[in-house]
């Protein structure tokens, strides 16, 4: 049975992986995830007060309002 050092070695080791999962997670993202937030609050609003239409129209409105360059990459 491994002493109280090397659970805590081990648990560092599994704590930075994740950390790295994470990072590498969110960098391979096609646009960041405040941006995505704040697509999603968007897409509440609207939704709130209008029907889905079964289409892109809300989500290419919110990148064409924000700058988003690459909106066939989110879309994709």
């Amino acid at each position: 049975m491994p002493d109280k050092s090397e659970k805590n070695r081990r648990n560092q080791i599994l704590s930075d992986l994740r950390k790295k999962a994470e990072e590498e997670f969110e960098n391979s993202l096609p646009m960041s995830r405040d941006s995505f937030k704040k697509l999603f609050n968007y897409l509440d609003n609207e939704l709130s007060e209008n029907d889905c239409d079964d289409t892109n129209r809300l989500t290419r409105s919110f990148l064409d309002q924000t700058g988003i360059a690459n909106s066939q990459e989110v879309l994709g």
